[in-house]
C-alpha cells in the first residue's frame, strides 16, 4: 500500500488501559507526508492533540509489527508508542 500526501498522522491506533488493541500489522506500506499540511487532529478521541505530519502512533497495543514499512518526511520520530508491550520492526 502506498499511502501519499499524509496530513496528521501516518495512523493512529488507541487502545484504552483496560482493554488493549492485541495486535496490529503493517506489512509493505509507505507513508509520504504533504510539505504544506496544516495542524489537526488525527483521531477522535477526548483530550485530543493539535498535530502535523507525524509517523505512526500507537497507544495501549499489546503487539506491533512493521515490516517493510517506509515512512518519509514525518516531523519527529517516525515510530510513536505508549504502554505497547512489544514492536518488531523488520526491513
Amino acid at each position: 500500500m502506498v499511502c501519499t500526501g499524509v496530513e496528521y498522522a501516518a495512523a493512529a491506533f488507541y487502545g484504552l488501559p483496560e482493554s488493549p488493541i492485541k495486535s496490529i500489522t503493517f506489512d509493505h506500506v509507505s507513508f509520504t507526508y504533504n510539505e504544506n499540511a496544516e495542524e489537526g487532529y488525527p483521531v477522535m478521541r477526548e483530550k485530543n492533540v493539535m498535530v502535523k505530519n507525524i509517523g505512526l502512533d500507537f497507544k495501549c497495543v499489546e503487539k506491533v509489527t512493521l515490516k517493510n514499512v517506509v515512512i518519509s518526511g514525518q516531523i519527529g520520530e517516525p515510530v510513536l508508542t505508549d504502554d505497547v508491550k512489544k514492536i518488531s520492526i523488520i526491513k
